[in-house]
């Protein structure tokens, strides 16, 4: 009787202890703990305490993260944030197409990663932190690295980067100690040129091949007097040329079809610029306070002038915007005091179908012509 007790008692214990811990499994034998949960639609997630290793195993995308104090770091806000400063290595299976925003930010004892060649981005802030990491390989199906990815891998002395990688975020690699060993000058990550390092040179010729400029490449190089930008790149980034006052002028090549957010703001030296025919987008603030610009063609392929795109542009006189603008966004042309004429390249009331938001008076006040299916020009006085 008394031995039988004893088993229910054993019994009713383990019970127990698998209901308050209903997402662990244990292996009692060999004294480990493996906890498990998702960690995307199709995604799953196994911590196993004896080998400190984080396991992600499944198909598609991995859920983006956010990070939060805790009192000395900022560290991911992800289910196995529990583990962050004893997590060593992780194990990223084939399938995962995705390393989410903030994944292992702040898992200092990381000191491996596998990341497979079925990964195709690699999210912002993914490895932030991860001071314990001396090198890592990216596999060449990765074609974007989010913005301070591995920013303060203080260790991190090698990384293989792809010529496949087509976009890489700000500060991606800052305070690494492979961006710090860097000769000063522009630095490359593979395709891109990724930031200048310590003293820019007045003059800069970016090699052939080169597909992105990075964002802040060229932030705050202010004795950057003249650059040539080849027909590779297809994209300049967020900041990339911002307050670069000792240019005054900057050839765009045709192959680029996107300029970012302030891409040359505070460029009070900016005199001109002309902006080619593949660009289908300006974005937000992108050429904010250059006050030196006096005017400015938009060609046709571009189809939206974003937030504050050529805000307190005192200079500007005139502009001319193509016919395939479909919308300008709030404050485009704010503070555009010497903003007069306007000429659009379509009629007057394609003019009128624009979606043009708020704050834009100075635009709208203008002297307007425009262009008739019979390609002549008719001129409106407001």
């Amino acid at each position: 009787m008394t031995q039988t007790k004893k088993i229910l008692s054993i019994l009713l214990s383990m019970i127990l202890l698998f209901s308050v811990c209903p997402t662990g499994v244990f292996d009692f034998t060999a004294g480990a703990e493996t906890v498990s949960g998702p960690c995307g639609d199709n995604l799953t997630w196994e911590y196993d305490t004896s080998t400190y290793t984080l396991t992600i195993s499944g198909t598609g995308a991995m859920t983006g993260y956010s990070s939060s104090y805790n009192g000395v770091t900022y560290v991911t806000t992800a289910t196995w944030r529990s583990y962050y400063n004893t997590m060593k290595t992780v194990i990223i299976n084939s399938g995962v197409t995705s390393i989410g925003n903030y994944a292992l930010s702040g898992c200092s004892g990381l000191t491996s990663i596998t990341i497979p060649d079925s990964v195709t981005s690699i999210g912002a802030c993914a490895f932030e932190d991860c001071t314990g990491l001396t090198s890592i390989t990216i596999p060449d199906s990765v074609t974007s690295i989010g913005e301070s990815a591995f920013s303060s891998c203080k260790g991190l002395t090698s990384i293989t980067i792809p010529d496949s990688v087509t976009s890489i975020g700000g500060r991606a690699f800052y305070n690494t100690a492979w961006f710090n060993n860097q000769p000063d000058g522009l630095v490359y990550a593979g395709k891109v040129a990724y930031k200048v390092k310590d003293t820019c040179p007045s003059s800069v010729t970016i090699k052939d091949g080169t597909v992105q400029i990075s964002a802040s490449a060229f932030s705050i190089c202010t004795g950057l007097t003249s650059i040539e930008i080849p027909n590779s790149v297809t994209s300049i980034g967020i900041r990339a040329f911002s307050s670069c006052t000792g240019l005054t002028s900057i050839t765009i090549p045709d192959s680029v079809t996107s300029i970012e957010i302030g891409a040359f703001s505070g460029w009070k030296g900016l005199t001109s610029i002309t902006i080619p025919d593949g660009v289908t987008s300006i974005g937000k603030e992108a050429f904010y306070g250059c006050t030196g610009l006096t005017n400015i063609t938009i060609p046709d392929s571009v189809t939206s002038i974003g937030y504050m795109a050529f805000y307190n542009c005192t200079g500007l006189t005139s502009i001319t915007i193509g016919n395939g603008v479909t919308s300008i966004g709030n404050s485009a042309f704010s503070g555009c005091s010497n903003l007069k004429t306007v000429s659009y390249c379509g009629t007057e009331e394609e003019w009128n179908k624009i979606s043009i938001e708020k704050d834009n008076t100075r635009l709208t006040s203008a002297s307007f012509t425009y262009q008739h299916e019979d390609m002549q020009w008719h001129i409106q006085i407001p």
